[in-house]
């Protein structure tokens, strides 16, 4: 008898007849057909192919169209669960999915949900999810597998996208004011909030199921209600409201089955509301975020940074409860917060690292923004909101105005503050140390782009800032976390002259973990050296010439020297020299001719070059012998320097 899997497999690749394939898979696999033919064409006869438009259908006969619908579709959905591999047969009722969206859209421009919902909002909303859970259903293997059946629901999944995001614009929520307590979303009797977070998850699937192309329009309406919907419930992260919610979902837990599983808090609704409302932003932010109006891109990066700054004040909070350092919290509070113990969050792993994910969403999420000023297709083309409605910039100002939008939101909101603060955070291990290379890649991209006279003169440039950029140098166990911290420094440096004593710190990094992750900090660090001291030989770079002689003296020289000896080092255990610490050697050569041209002037800053050149000299022909003619020729010539 015919495998299993050779006959799912064999079934994938026909796909002349998938009705035949539906009947001959239910025999040889003995499962059932979902019954969707005749569900779907009573459904199509009674509704969409009925003259009636949705206004004109009376409503109580409208919402026994939605139930027999909803049934319809649950039931497939329940068979399918079961035998995924008849998902394939339902290719011939894509027509279906057409007629379904196309009136889900009649029913969200013509107002009916409102009505709907006040009559019967159970009914209305199970439809909703009905339709969700249905179209996710085609997101698994036996669909995405089949070059046929993928493109064929390709498009559906298109229109499925557009319509919900439409739906959700219409969805009769509350959230125009941010809530004041936790009761406001667990004690909503109707659950329409967590109606919408389900379908915000369908969207996810069915989206990165079928890695939708950008081309798919979505409503700039459905950017705008993932703010609302944001900044409604941002207020949630609060000690007070935490206790709250672990109550109710404790309660919860202990009224559902037994044979149910437990649940942690942070997988359950509403904490994985915020995941689903980051998530679904910035999958579309970074791919179909064309035609928006700065004010909606400037409330995105508001809602990011408050987000941030409520779950870092919950800790904070937590950390102060826990170490009695809110004694002079009134009675009838503390007693209100004190059914469960501050240290019992505190030691939940879960619960921080969940944390940990909301912080890193909303980085990526700025980041995300900051990064799509400048392409061509992206925010460039957004629609200017100024001061004066009828005011529309040149298009080569738009990159300007978008990036100005950036940094006024994000500083404006303690952006910069927040992303010292999460560093500090991971470093100190209270929050997940991946969240490193974002927040450090997200400061490069700012202090590359922004305006960094403006962060200078508002006192952002702290000597702290560099400290803590280069213990990330020191301490990081990601490439990446080091590479971006040393380049935020570079841009710091190139830009204002500012926090040379970064680059002691640099070169100190290096010295101290010379290995082959960080080879590329140590060459750019040393190749930083060099553009200084280039431009210090520039007459009107009286700001370089400043900052060169309070950076270079001995000491720095001297670490200098180490580095290029542990250079030679590494290099004895070649034959020839690679790639990596080939450049890293020819730039250090590059680096010392530029310091002894600069001694010329400061002969104290080579004074250690002259005491140690024999020693000098026998690395620079460990080098010369391995490398190709081009670094002997630099080696032959630091010798002519050094003996001279």
């Amino acid at each position: 008898m015919t495998s299993k899997s050779s006959f799912r497999a064999e079934c994938l690749l026909d796909t002349r007849d998938f009705q035949a394939i539906a009947h001959r898979q239910a025999v040889v696999l003995g499962e059932p057909i979902p019954s969707l033919d005749e569900g779907l064409e009573r459904i199509k006869a009674n509704i969409f192919l009925n003259t009636e438009k949705p206004s004109e259908i009376p409503t109580e006969r409208l919402i026994r169209y939605l139930s027999d619908v909803s049934q319809c579709l649950q039931a497939f959905v329940t068979n399918s669960t079961r035998a995924p591999q008849v998902l394939a047969g339902t290719v011939r009722h894509v027509d279906f999915f057409d007629k379904l969206y196309a009136f889900l859209r009649l029913l969200t421009e013509n107002g009916r949900y409102h009505e709907l919902l006040e009559v019967d909002a159970d009914s209305t909303c199970s439809f909703l999810l009905s339709v969700a859970a249905f179209q996710s259903a085609f997101a698994r293997e036996p669909i995405l597998g089949n070059p046929v059946t993928r493109s064929s629901f390709l498009f559906s999944a298109q229109s499925f996208l557009l319509t919900i995001s439409s739906v959700l614009c219409h969805f009769p929520l509350n959230v125009d004011q941010p809530m004041s307590h936790i009761s406001v979303i667990i004690g909503d009797g109707t659950g329409k909030l967590e109606v919408a977070h389900v379908l915000v998850e369908h969207v996810l699937i069915v989206s990165s199921a079928f890695n939708l192309s950008d081309s798919v329009s979505v409503p700039a309406q459905f950017f705008q209600w993932l703010n609302r919907v944001l900044v409604h419930v941002t207020p949630l992260w609060s000690v007070e409201n935490l206790e709250h919610l672990q109550l109710w979902h404790q309660s919860r837990q202990s009224a559902a089955e037994a044979s149910s599983p437990a649940v942690h808090l942070t997988d359950a609704f509403p904490c994985m509301l915020f995941s689903s409302l980051l998530r679904v932003s910035l999958f579309l932010y970074s791919r179909r975020a064309v035609g928006l109006s700065t004010e909606t891109i400037a409330l995105t990066i508001s809602s990011a940074c408050d987000l941030v700054a409520q779950v870092l004040n919950t800790i904070q909070a937590l950390r102060n409860l826990a170490a009695d350092a809110l004694g002079s919290v009134e009675p009838g509070r503390r007693s209100a917060c004190s059914r469960l113990s501050p240290v019992s969050f505190l030691e939940d792993a879960q619960l921080f690292s969940f944390f940990s994910k909301l912080c890193l969403w909303c980085v990526r999420l700025l980041d995300c923004l900051i990064s799509q000023i400048f392409k061509p297709d992206g925010f460039s083309a957004c629609t200017y909101t100024g001061p004066h409605g009828d005011e529309s910039p040149k298009a080569s100002d738009a990159p300007r105005l978008g990036l100005d939008v950036f940094t006024e939101m994000f500083f404006q909101h303690n952006g910069w503050s927040l992303l010292m603060q999460l560093l500090h955070y991971t470093t100190d291990g209270i929050l997940d140390d991946h969240m490193e290379p974002p927040v450090t890649e997200l400061l490069s991209q700012i202090t590359h782009c922004a305006d960094m006279g403006w962060i200078k003169d508002h006192g952002y440039l702290c000597s702290g800032f560099s400290t803590r950029l280069a213990y990330i140098l020191v301490k990081s166990h990601s490439r990446n976390a080091k590479l971006a911290a040393f380049y935020t420094l570079c841009n710091l440096v190139i830009d204002q002259g500012y926090a040379f004593v970064a680059v002691e710190h640099v070169i100190s990094a290096c010295i101290k973990n010379f290995k082959s992750t960080i080879l590329t900090v140590v060459y750019e660090a040393n190749r930083l050296l060099v553009l200084l001291l280039q431009l210090g030989k520039v007459e009107d770079r009286d700001v370089y010439q400043t900052a060169l002689l309070h950076m270079i003296n001995q000491k720095i020289t001297s670490k200098l020297i180490r580095s290029f000896m542990m250079t030679a080092q590494s290099a004895q255990t070649h034959q020839t020299l690679p790639k990596e610490l080939r450049k890293l050697a020819s730039m250090q050569l590059k680096l010392f001719s530029e310091l002894i041209e600069c001694g010329k002037e400061h002969e104290e800053f080579i004074t250690p070059i002259f005491e140690t050149r024999d020693e000098l000299s026998i690395a620079i022909e460990e080098l010369d012998v391995r490398g190709p003619e081009s670094l002997s020729v630099s080696c032959r010539q630091l010798i002519d320097l050094i003996y001279m």
